[in-house]
């Protein structure tokens, strides 16, 4: 079986400020181009200006002019809207390009990232599209989904919780990780020197102890005792 990976989740207080680091580049542009349409509908009509010209230079003349005049700068709207388009358009690029690392601008800037439950691996750019296009909008709902982090004991909302992921903490999980890695001390170098040459065992010399023969006892010849025989008297 694997080891299980530790992580540190992302607070809700760090998810709430990556949401409005992401929404506000839109926002101001979303407001940018209401604004610009909002006054382009309120320009006055083209309405037609005529009149009567008259020439006393050298001859009396006499023309009709006739033409139209626009109230409002109605260049000046076209361009503050095509260049909040233009804004738009590469801020989504740019989104795309953290999307392929599991991210959004503002969860790069905070360093968060949205990994899967099951193994705690980066959810890659299709399923972090999908997140953030379509699913996030369950969410949305009453922001009911973004209140659910508060209640939720993973810091989960309800878009994490459809597809089954995690927004983690980059910078904390590391430290988890270091902190759990055994600690590997190299020994000193220590200088190997030369083994000492075995010496050749003397040969032992076995000790025979001499064989010590009894002495036989020595037997005294004695002498034979001669009695003498006193004389017998009678």
């Amino acid at each position: 079986m694997a080891n299980k990976k530790t992580m540190k989740l992302a607070t809700g207080g760090r998810r709430l400020g990556a949401a409005l680091i992401d929404a506000i580049i839109p926002f101001i542009a979303g407001i940018a181009c209401f604004v610009t349409m909002i006054s382009a509908g309120t320009r006055q009509p083209a309405v037609p200006d005529w009149g009567y010209e008259y020439d006393f230079e050298d001859s009396f003349g006499y023309g009709y002019d006739y033409g139209y005049e626009v109230s409002g700068d109605s260049g000046t709207a076209l361009a503050v809207f095509g260049a909040m388009l233009l804004l738009l358009l590469v801020y989504f690029v740019i989104e795309c390009i953290f999307f392929a690392r599991s991210q959004t601008i503002g969860k790069a800037v905070l360093g968060l990232q949205v990994v899967s439950s099951k193994d705690g691996s980066k959810i890659g750019f299709w399923k972090m599209l999908f997140r953030e296009i379509f699913v996030k909008q369950a969410s949305h709902v009453l922001y009911l989904g973004f209140f659910w982090i508060l209640l939720d004991e993973k810091n989960r909302a309800w878009h994490d919780k459809i597809l089954d992921t995690y927004v983690v903490d980059i910078h904390g999980t590391r430290a988890l990780e270091a902190k759990a890695a055994p600690a590997q001390t190299q020994p000193a170098p220590v200088s190997q020197a030369p083994a000492p040459k075995a010496e050749t065992p003397a040969p032992k010399v076995e000790a025979k102890v001499p064989e010590v023969k009894a002495a036989e006892p020595k037997t005294e010849v004695k002498p034979p005792e001669v009695w003498a025989a006193e004389p017998k008297v009678e």
